[in-house]
This record gives C-alpha cells, sequence and structure tokens, in this order.
C-alpha cells in the first residue's frame, strides 16, 4: 500500500508541469483562434495560422506523451486487485488458524474533519498514505468472510 500512494505521488508529481503547459498552451490557442477572426492582412494570417498549427503539434504531442491515462489507470487496477488479494488471502488465513467465536473490530467509518494547514499535525507523506488506506475494502471483507465461515462480528467504538 505504501509503495502504491509513492507510486501515485511521483507520477501526479511529474504530470503537473506537462497538465500547466497544456493548458497554457489551450489558452494561448485560444487566444490566438479569436485574433484570426479578426480582418487582417495575408502575411498576418498566413503567420497566425501558421503558429495555431504549430501550437497545436505541441498539445497532441503533450496530451499523447505525457497526460495518457489508459497505463496509469491499468497500473492502478493491477495494484488494487493485488492489494484486495492479499487483504483477503490474510485475512482467510487468520479465520482458519485462530477459528474465533466472535470478530470483534473498531467501527472506521467514521470521516476525519479538515483541519487547517498550520494545525494538521501529519506530515504530507502520511496523508496521503492514510487517506489511500482502504478501510472500507478490509471492513466488508471481514464481515463476507465471517459471515462465510459463521463467525459473528461485533463493531466497537474505537475510542475505547
Amino acid at each position: 500500500m505504501n509503495a502504491e500512494a509513492e507510486r501515485i505521488n511521483r507520477r501526479n508529481t511529474n504530470r503537473n508541469e506537462y497538465i500547466q503547459a497544456a493548458k497554457e498552451l489551450r489558452h494561448e490557442l485560444s487566444a490566438l483562434q479569436a485574433k484570426l477572426a479578426i480582418k487582417h492582412s495575408a502575411k498576418t494570417e498566413w503567420r497566425l495560422r501558421n503558429r495555431i498549427g504549430s501550437l497545436e503539434r505541441r498539445i497532441s504531442r503533450l496530451e499523447e506523451r505525457h497526460l495518457g491515462s489508459k497505463l496509469y489507470h491499468r497500473q492502478h487496477v493491477r495494484k488494487q486487485c493485488n492489494m484486495e488479494r492479499i487483504m483477503n488471502m490474510s485475512i482467510r488465513k487468520m479465520l482458519l488458524t485462530e477459528k474465533p467465536d466472535v470478530l470483534v473490530k473498531e467501527d472506521l467509518s467514521f470521516t476525519k474533519e479538515k483541519l487547517p494547514k498550520a494545525a494538521n499535525r501529519y506530515e504530507a507523506k502520511v496523508r496521503r498514505k492514510l487517506s489511500s488506506w482502504t478501510k472500507g475494502t478490509l471492513d466488508d471483507r471481514i464481515e463476507y468472510l465471517c459471515d462465510c465461515l459463521g463467525i459473528r462480528t461485533v463493531d466497537v467504538n474505537p475510542a475505547y
């Protein structure tokens, strides 16, 4: 899970500069297209069309090389499936070896309130890892496997 959170952070950090460059080029392109709508001399129109074509090529290159999401999405889905598989195997192994009658677990369905940046005591790396934590998936798998094996689950308040 840590490796996946770090991979996503590295990927998005590197993508931000390309996304911003493409955004600026699109803005310049729309300004030039508006300028081209006004009547100009033939030479000025040729220069504007030439510049518009150049900008369109640069934008398309940026999008095809740096903003693609198919590989990104495929890698993310693969990591998520792998993490769920490991979770499932670990829970099943624990339940079969321990053979509990009742499984008591903390109710982690609460949402954390937003704090101002100065009051936030976690650094960015820790916040990123906590936000990618799959507590919902873990809770669902525990309940499903306990139900399949006939084990009763009880949720308790995490404060106690």
